[in-house]
């Protein structure tokens, strides 16, 4: 049973090879989310492995990703609602979405 959607965006490498992204992890039990901004550090796989060391099995997540160009990318992420930085999320922190 599927859990936990990620939704992630990146953004295409920008002329110095710099690439962005954000995730937005959605609860299927709850319908709740978070919106997880990893900036230049990651594609969104980070994610992912939090949630296996939180105990997930790679079943029960559901990953999926998109590209855009950099500008599209930039004006998405505007509208995310108080995101968190990826170094401070936990596997915890996600679990908690679950209620």
């Amino acid at each position: 049973m599927i859990r936990f959607l990620i939704d992630t965006t990146v953004a295409k490498r920008d002329l110095y090879g710099n690439c962005y992204s954000y995730s937005i992890v959605t609860s299927t039990k709850t319908g709740a989310s978070l919106a997880i901004d990893s900036g230049a550090m990651s594609n969104g796989g980070n994610v992912t492995a939090l949630l296996r060391n939180a105990g997930l099995e790679w079943s029960s997540i559901h990953y999926s990703e998109s590209m855009l160009p950099i500008r599209r990318f930039n004006a998405a992420r505007k509208v995310l609602q108080n995101p968190l930085y990826e170094h401070l999320v936990t596997g915890e922190i996600i679990l908690a979405l679950e209620g």
